[in-house]
């Protein structure tokens, strides 16, 4: 059985890490523009995608000045997949950015639908205006 847990504010280093991997082994399904990993420039989108979500794990705390929210799904100890977002300011029910993604054992939100490059994937990057 999985559980769903909201942080709002830094969420425990080993679920950090495994978004990050997360993140970094799924580039292609992540990146707008699909980037396989023949690319030469493969390594550097993984390192900056990668940098890109540390910092906005970092902003959990919010000392960076930018509210920054996370869902995660978990069994037990391993991370099944995660929803982070920046909320919009005056409207709980809207988010201005968010990145999510899962594992095949548990259906991502989004999952199925066509990311922003018109694919399917278990990662979707969404832009401005998306509602939770």
């Amino acid at each position: 059985m999985f559980s769903l847990t909201r942080y709002t504010t830094p969420c425990p280093e080993p679920v950090n890490g495994q978004i990050l991997q997360m993140v970094v082994d799924n580039l292609t399904d992540i990146s707008s523009v699909a980037l396989p990993p023949s690319n030469l420039l493969y390594n550097v989108y993984q390192y900056a995608i990668g940098f890109e979500v540390h910092l906005y794990l970092e902003a959990l705390d919010g000392a960076k000045g930018i509210a920054v929210e996370l869902v995660v799904a978990m069994d037990e100890e391993q991370l099944l997949g995660f929803c982070l977002y920046l909320p919009v300011k005056d409207d709980p029910q809207a988010c201005g950015n968010r990145i999510h993604g899962g594992t095949g054992r548990f259906p991502a939100p989004g999952r199925g639908a066509a990311d922003d490059a018109g694919r399917a994937g278990p990662l979707s990057p969404r832009r401005a205006g998306v509602r939770v």
